[in-house]
């Protein structure tokens, strides 16, 4: 009976810590103890006159089970401790694993655009009449700008396809969070096969409900914010700063068009859609880790909580490694630096605190 009480308390303290809910619900997963049967014991014939000889075995015996009875809590709470480690290095895996064919797709398509914004900049750069320039180097380069590069243009490309490509991340950080809690023996490599099956745009109608209302709200916050227009600006300042330097250098249209392409295409434009994506697409997989807790709670009435998981190499800010650990209830925010978050890479965060953060929930 002592046997069968050690197990379920230890069996309710492994699920209260592992899925970080209170020990009353995890008692409800366990179930009630079964009743133990009075045990019949063999009648014993009546003692010999005088003590009873030692029995050094006995005591052995006695002294082996108060010794197996306080290693058995002490076992639990080891295998408790490392049970809970490796589901967070699950975590993080299955997050780095996932999302780095997320971040290419994202970058791909980011990258694509800013490579065609130049090229369309350079195509019409050939076409400038130079005669109806202001003067001044900046002023003309400004004049310029204006007539190759269409801001608003660019802005609408980059939302429209960062938009579907954080959907589909969303999904994917959503359905890793759903897998994980479900089957705490998944490898890798079992959960990443998972969400290996991609829906495109075209069929985002045929996912769940509960998801697309959460997505719908997410991604309404994250392209309201500014630094969208700012990431189609930026390129256009780019164009601007190669425009003058090549008018104060003298250099013909066509010059002013390679230096364009040398300066901000290529390298250039890739690092630039990596950051984006990097930073965007993290965002957008604790989103769907969000999603996914939240789901659960509502399914199951569960307490549920949430962890702040750093990578923990020598990439990660001081400000996200004093996070690591963090644990709060899946309705709550996170301390980060001087700022509270729901999740790593939120859109609330700062720059500081935000970009190319890969932390994860």
């Amino acid at each position: 009976v002592k046997s069968h009480a050690i197990e379920r308390e230890a069996a309710i303290f492994t699920i209260s810590v592992i899925l970080k809910i209170p020990e009353e619900d995890a008692e409800k997963m366990v179930g009630e103890q079964p009743e133990q049967p009075e045990p019949i014991l063999p009648a014993l014939p009546p003692p010999p006159n005088g003590p009873p000889p030692p029995n050094s075995q006995q005591d052995e015996d006695e002294d082996q089970e108060d010794e197996e009875d306080e290693e058995q809590p002490r076992a639990a709470a080891s295998f408790v401790k490392d049970g809970r480690r490796l589901v967070k290095e699950l975590t993080k895996a299955i997050h780095l694993k996932s999302l780095a064919d997320r971040e290419r797709s994202h970058a791909r398509a980011l990258e694509g655009l800013f490579q065609g914004a130049i090229s369309d900049a350079v195509r019409k750069l050939r076409n400038v009449a130079t005669g109806v320039l202001p003067s001044g180097s900046s002023q003309r380069a400004a004049a310029i700008t204006g007539q190759i590069f269409d801001t608003d243009a660019l802005f609408h490309l980059i939302v429209s396809a960062s938009r579907e490509q954080l959907l589909l991340t969303m999904w994917q950080g959503a359905q890793s969070e759903l897998a994980v809690r479900s089957d705490r023996k998944a490898s890798v490599e079992q959960v990443t096969n998972q969400l290996a099956v991609v829906i495109p745009q075209s069929q985002a109608t045929s996912l769940p409900q509960w998801f697309l209302n959460a997505a719908g709200g997410f991604l309404d916050s994250v392209f309201a914010q500014s630094y969208w227009e700012q990431i189609a600006a930026t390129t256009r300042d780019d164009i601007r700063q190669s425009v003058q330097q090549g008018l104060e250098e003298g250099l013909s249209m066509r010059a002013i068009g390679e230096l364009i392409e040398s300066a901000r295409g290529g390298k250039y434009s890739r690092d630039r859609a990596m950051t984006v994506a990097i930073t965007e697409s993290a965002g957008a997989t604790n989103a769907g880790h969000q999603a996914g807790i939240e789901q659960i709670v509502t399914e199951t009435g569960l307490k549920l909580g949430k962890e702040w998981a750093a990578l923990g190499d020598d990439r990660v800010r001081e400000t996200h490694e004093a996070a690591d650990g963090q644990i709060v209830a899946s309705d709550e925010q996170f301390q980060v630096g001087n700022q509270r978050a729901p999740y790593p890479g939120h859109w609330s965060l700062s720059a500081a605190e935000r970009v190319n953060c890969r932390c994860v929930i």
